[in-house]
């Protein structure tokens, strides 16, 4: 890497994200937002497609299908209630131990989680470390890198010459993570977001 002659800036911009897992997994319905399992629909069975697009059912419209994502301890899921069944048949059909059926209390939902170890270079190094030893500071954008996942990789390596503030709030995003990186002994910039590490 050529030296640098100035301020350096790295950007990591949707990249982790495309290394995470996903999984099937079983989710109890008292974890999801009330809008997905409080509707007269859901209560009566009434979201799965075939009573949705039956000849005489209330149409595409009463599905429970939403791209709203849902934060759960592992991971990050969809509120998608009626494709419940689906979701369970994929995940019986790729051998995945599970019960024939489900519980009431249960909906089975696509499930994306960080892989931890795509921070982490061949030679075991940390990606993020790295990258500050090259650039003043990093900026990270991600979809499932929680600030929890950042703080556990930074224990992990005993980066503690680095700092890290979460911009996620400050900058109004509902979609992704958005984060600052920089060399302790640089001194902190000013921003407006929370200081994680």
């Amino acid at each position: 890497m050529p030296r640098s002659s100035g301020l350096r800036i790295g950007l990591v911009s949707k990249l982790f994200n495309n290394l995470s897992w996903f999984s099937i997994c079983a989710v109890r319905t008292d974890v999801l937002p009330s809008s997905v399992v409080d509707s007269i629909l859901f209560e009566r069975g009434k979201h799965l497609p075939i009573y949705c697009l039956a000849p005489d059912g209330p149409g595409p419209e009463a599905l429970t299908v939403s791209n709203s994502r849902v934060d759960l301890a592992q991971g990050r899921t969809f509120a998608q209630a009626s494709l419940s069944e689906y979701y369970q048949a994929l995940r019986l059909a790729s051998g995945a131990n599970g019960e024939d059926e489900a519980p009431a209390d249960v909906m089975f939902l696509p499930l994306r989680a960080l892989d931890p170890e795509c921070l982490v270079a061949l030679d075991e190094a940390s990606v993020l470390g790295r990258l500050l030893e090259h650039c003043d500071y990093l900026i990270v954008e991600d979809a499932d890198l929680r600030p929890e996942d950042l703080v556990q990789h930074l224990r992990r390596f005993s980066l503690r010459r680095l700092a890290a503030c979460d911009m996620t709030k400050a900058m109004g995003l509902t979609g992704n993570y958005a984060y600052v990186l920089w060399p302790r002994e640089s001194g902190e910039p000013q921003l407006g977001g929370e200081r994680l590490w």
